[in-house]
């Protein structure tokens, strides 16, 4: 009994740090295992994350729209993405040891390349992102220290998406997670209800991705491609998403009565890219692109009024409003906005920055910024001007990429400022 006390005191102060990691108490009193909010990817959080309705190849795409697997399938054969090195969580915070990571990988193909009447691409990918909450000791009545743990939180999310190209894309996915939070090793007390502090579940997202193509479907109605200065073909690509994430049944640690909903969520988004290519010897070179997107998301959640306080779902879209939270970008206390743009040059270095506004986790707001090396536009470049078949092979099917973004708020005391993410991506692709 005197071991499940102090597994207890150790419980506890493990689950302080969860409330911090959710941003704010309010927001953990609504949810359990909040970290599956948490966006894994060093690449795409520097766009905030709002990656529902905007294509993207980034393995980690799936987490926010497991429907991006379909964009992934259209123009890779395989990619991962790892952390370098993990992130040091909640850094305003002297929680030293507590640190978050993230590896993605997936698999694609483009069944068109097979046969050009199978308008198909396919892609399944996986993610498992780990919470690394520390070393947490153990202590009896008097302070003395028992015995030393490790604490953590992690899931792993398998996805498959697939994408039908009839001039306009249509993209699909769905994701099966597998969710584990451990806080103590032994059992805890706590009233009459004794139980291992370790909780697990499974969720499941949902996700769907139109792509409109404005100028290729003018250029295919007119018979005609369009072309500025001569030279430069522009690039107009309207896109809709929406996403469900994290639908499943209710989450426990010890007593089932006490159980709280996953952190289920509606997301809905539009986005425009915008860019200029050039054909220079032979190879079409992205000279330019814009990507602007915006989103709204609800947290599907409603409290009861019991002496419990438990909560319920509630059906998607929640309360979102296209008009005001989606196209005019208006956040309130149950609706948050993720918007962000990006600049691509020469397919080498791109620069990204993004907001995120409304939700208790989000007081001040959060702004985020970030930047991304490629070697595809460098390889590319040279590639044109040699006659080398290693650089040759490398440029057509290598791409090797390092991202890095970050977390600022206005009060500096935010949990989330100054939060810094790095990764690496390494990729294979054209076969």
């Amino acid at each position: 009994m005197i071991g499940k006390q102090f597994s207890l005191h150790s419980a506890l102060i493990t689950l302080l740090i969860i409330l911090l990691i959710s941003g704010t108490a309010p927001a953990q009193s609504e949810t359990g295992v909040p970290f599956l909010l948490t966006h894994p990817s060093p690449h795409l959080n520097g766009m905030a994350g709002a990656f529902t309705a905007l294509p993207t190849t980034d393995p980690h795409g799936q987490f926010f729209n497991p429907a991006q697997l379909g964009n992934f399938g259209r123009e890779k054969n395989f990619s991962i993405q790892f952390f370098t090195p993990a992130t040091k969580w909640l850094p305003n915070y002297s929680f030293s040891d507590l640190k978050f990571s993230s590896t993605a990988c997936a698999i694609g193909y483009n069944l068109q390349n097979y046969h050009a009447s199978l308008p198909l691409s396919i892609g399944i990918g996986i993610v498992k992102t780990n919470y690394d909450l520390g070393n947490n000791a153990w202590t009896n009545s008097r302070g003395e220290i028992l015995g030393y743990f490790d604490s953590e939180e992690y899931y792993t999310a398998y996805s498959i998406g697939a994408s039908l190209d009839y001039g306009v894309k249509f993209n699909i996915g769905y994701t099966f997670k597998k969710i584990t939070s451990k806080i103590s090793p032994l059992e805890v007390t706590v009233g009459n209800e004794t139980g291992d502090a370790k909780a697990e579940g499974n969720a499941h997202d949902f996700g769907i991705q139109v792509v409109v193509p404005v100028i290729s479907i003018i250029d295919k109605r007119n018979n005609k491609e369009t072309l500025l200065w001569g030279k430069f073909k522009p690039k107009t690509d309207l896109s809709l998403g929406y996403s469900l994430l994290n639908t499943g049944d209710q989450i426990y640690y010890i007593n089932p009565r006490l159980a709280d909903p996953l952190p289920k969520s509606a997301q809905i988004g539009l986005a425009i890219t915008l860019g200029l290519d050039m054909p220079i010897r032979e190879t079409v070179f992205s000279v330019i692109k814009l990507d602007l997107s915006t989103e709204a998301r609800d947290l599907l959640i409603e409290r009861s009024t019991d002496s419990l306080g438990t909560g319920k779902y509630i059906s998607s879209p929640g309360k979102i409003n296209f008009w005001k939270n989606v196209l005019q970008g208006e956040s309130t206390d149950q609706i948050a906005v993720y918007k962000g743009w990006r600049i691509q040059i020469g397919e080498f270095i791109e620069l990204s920055y993004g907001e995120i506004s409304g939700e208790s986790r989000f007081d001040n707001g959060i702004s985020t910024s970030g930047y991304r090396i490629s070697s595809r536009g460098l390889l590319k470049f040279i590639n044109m001007y040699t006659d080398n078949p290693v650089v040759s092979y490398m440029a057509e099917h290598i791409e090797v990429s390092y991202a890095y973004s970050s977390y600022k708020s206005t009060n500096d005391s935010h949990p989330y400022s100054r939060t810094k993410f790095k990764g690496i991506t390494i990729s294979i692709f054209g076969y």
